[in-house]
């Protein structure tokens, strides 16, 4: 029997340290106060895939385009759907920034256990995986809709912006 259980328990955590660095689960610990928007930001980065360096800077988001309102020369019915865009998109972030912290505590309570069932385990680990992706996700279609708004001239901003280096500012 206590073969079977170390040859189990050995399995479990070999899958389970595969999945926490597949998914990066263990970059930043949960934290219960996300009050701090600093430390929000930076779980975000820990928790999405690297959005602002993979995705962000070739692609920034209407909270970019309104800083450069200068620049593009917007319209206030731009400035109105870029400032609802980039506020629906904040809420969203921090809405599955605390899914993500709920379910790497989940996680850590279980892991915790003196007997952890593996389909625990297994759907603990499917969470953090699902609750990652939906936030490494969640600010894609705002950045490319903030984009589509420009008109032909502004895209041109844009693109001069961006060879200039702006986008990683």
């Amino acid at each position: 029997m206590t073969k079977t259980i170390f040859a189990n328990g050995a399995a479990l955590a070999a899958y389970v340290g595969a999945a926490c660095l597949a998914v990066g689960a263990m970059a930043v610990p949960a934290r219960a106060d996300m009050s701090d928007m600093t430390t929000a930001h930076d779980f975000f980065v820990a928790h999405s895939f690297d959005f602002p360096k993979n995705f962000r800077f070739s692609h920034p988001g209407p909270e970019w385009v309104l800083q450069h309102d200068a620049d593009f020369k917007l319209t206030e019915k731009q400035k109105a759907e870029l400032t609802s865009m980039s506020k629906t998109m904040f809420d969203e972030m921090k809405r599955l920034d605390g899914v993500t912290q709920n379910a790497i505590g989940k996680y850590a309570k279980d892991a915790a256990q003196v007997d952890p069932s593996e389909a625990t385990m297994k759907a603990d680990i499917d969470a953090i995986g699902r609750s990652e992706t939906a936030l490494a996700y969640t600010m894609v279609p705002y950045h490319l809709k903030s984009y589509a708004l420009l008109s032909p001239s502004q895209k041109k901003t844009f693109a001069d912006l961006l060879a200039r280096g702006e986008g990683k500012k």
